[in-house]
């Protein structure tokens, strides 16, 4: 995959050391104080694998 690089922007793809900062902000309520509920460590670790094999997870 390639990246897409302005002066303040990094867009990349999912890695797995994105997991750990990835499923700590998804159980913090003030950082998901829009969305329906905070999630499981599990909860965040499905939705992050399925950006990177969304073929796998039904």
């Amino acid at each position: 995959m390639s990246e897409l690089r302005t002066e303040r922007l990094l867009l990349r793809g999912w890695r797995e050391s994105d997991l750990a900062p990835w499923t700590a902000m998804n159980a913090d309520p003030e950082a998901r104080a829009h969305f329906p509920a905070v999630l499981t460590r599990e909860q965040s670790e499905e939705h992050g694998c399925s950006w990177v094999n969304p073929c796998t997870i039904p």
